[in-house]
């Protein structure tokens, strides 16, 4: 499993026009999946846009995060 770095806009929240960015780490084998699963994790009005990185192993370590796994970093 590999801890996807998924990038996540809330429009109309926070100083840009565009919104607020999170970053959600979603542990699946493609970029795809990671994706999809996101998708499926956040409310219809949030964009996901794009995987744009790995967590670090210690990230992974510290929240227990295991396959299929999707948690959102504060």
């Amino acid at each position: 499993m590999t801890p996807h770095l998924v990038r996540v806009r809330i429009p109309g929240l926070g100083p840009s026009a565009e919104g607020a960015i999170v970053l959600y780490v979603a542990m699946f084998d493609t970029k795809e999946e990671a994706l999809r699963a996101v998708k499926l994790a956040v409310p219809n009005e949030w964009r996901v846009e794009d995987v744009v990185g790995q967590a670090d192993e210690s990230i992974v370590r510290r929240r227990k995060l295991a396959a299929g796994a999707v948690d959102m970093l504060a």
